[in-house]
């Protein structure tokens, strides 16, 4: 038996470069509404590109031949990640769980103001969207796609 790890054949490969382009746009795009367009996002907003920053690195590790597969099943575990996350964030929105980033009513000190003005924007109040479909909506379809296209291709 040989000690030599399999590469991964060229129909998982493709695969793998398709998500990790998907990973490094989806990064792009965030980023670029952020600081080209000035679209503030909140911190649920922030959160879910964690997912994708691990998606990209994961996947760079899946050509190794002695990491494919395990690196492949970390692709997967970041795409539930983001897929959770996607779904909590439509959840607030929606307004069915309540907003932990949400304005703090009671003002009563000059620090309590300040604290208010320097609160990140609330994770209710969507300002991405696209044909009337908050960004997380786009990502709960990315990640299930995504998460259902590696699993069957491995």
């Amino acid at each position: 038996m040989s000690t030599e790890a399999k590469r991964l054949p060229l129909r998982q490969n493709v695969v793998i470069l398709f998500t990790l382009g998907f990973g490094v746009v989806a990064l792009l795009f965030s980023y670029s509404a952020q600081y080209i367009w000035g679209m503030e996002p909140c911190r649920l907003c922030k959160l879910q590109r964690l997912p994708y920053f691990f998606v990209v690195i994961f996947s760079g590790l899946a050509f190794l031949p002695s990491l494919g597969k395990v690196a492949v099943r970390l692709i997967q575990v970041s795409f539930l990640v983001s897929l959770g996350l996607a779904c909590y964030h439509l959840l607030v929105i929606a307004g069915v769980v309540a907003d932990s980033c949400s304005v703090p009513t009671g003002i009563a000190t000059i620090e309590d103001f300040q604290r208010m003005l320097e609160a990140p924007l609330p994770c209710s109040k969507t300002t991405w969207k696209v044909l009337s479909i908050p960004i997380a909506g786009y990502n709960v379809i990315a990640s299930t796609i995504f998460l259902f296209g590696t699993y069957r291709f491995f």
